[in-house]
This record gives structure tokens, C-alpha cells and sequence, in this order.
């Protein structure tokens, strides 16, 4: 009687992964512009009315008392305002609500 011979040949399984390109999705800046009413939070307002003009994530802030300043729209959710305020926002989710890190909180009229 003759004893077959198993042969045992290691298989190796193999996955290739390839990366394909994928498209960046540029997250959506809101739209910020208009005029906006001051509403006292946790701390007293400055001025009662402050304005917006928007060119992209760029924003010039008005006061009704005359000072300007500049903001840039951080993500779809955030602000940050310089001098002479120097505070940073969240913008709710109505798109017509900022609650600044003062304390205070604008809504669009």
C-alpha cells in the first residue's frame, strides 16, 4: 500500500486598495449680511443695532455708535470679530442668531 503525500501550498489572500480622488466638498458659508439687533444675554450691549456686509467669508460690522471692525466667518458655525471687540461667535442654526463670546447675542431684523 502506498502512502499518498499531501502537498500543503500556503495560499495568501491579498486585498488592493486603491485611493481614488475625491472631490472636496467646500463647506457652506451663510450669509450673514443685514442689520442686527443686540439682545442683552449675560451681559449689557454696547449699541442696540450693528450691521453686516459679507464679500465671501470677509465681514465689515458696523456699530450704530460709529466703530467698524472686521470678522471673518470661521466655519459654518463659527465667527471671530476683531477690535474694537475682539470676541468669537456662534451662528445658531437659524443663520440669523450670533451669541457672542461677550456675552451678548445678535439677531438679524
Amino acid at each position: 500500500m502506498t502512502n499518498p503525500m499531501l502537498l500543503l501550498v500556503p495560499v495568501t489572500l491579498g486585498a488592493v486598495i486603491v485611493a481614488a480622488p475625491v472631490a472636496a466638498v467646500e463647506p457652506t458659508i451663510p450669509n450673514l449680511s443685514g442689520t442686527y439687533r443686540c439682545v442683552p444675554d449675560t451681559r449689557p450691549c454696547q449699541s442696540s443695532t450693528f450691521s453686516i456686509s459679507q464679500a465671501g467669508p470677509k465681514l465689515e460690522v458696523k456699530s450704530e455708535q460709529g466703530p467698524v471692525g472686521e470678522a471673518e466667518v470661521t466655519s459654518p458655525i463659527s465667527v471671530s470679530l476683531g477690535p474694537p471687540w475682539n470676541v468669537n461667535g456662534i451662528i445658531l442654526p437659524d443663520q440669523r442668531t450670533i451669541e457672542w463670546s461677550a456675552g451678548t447675542r445678535w439677531q438679524r431684523q
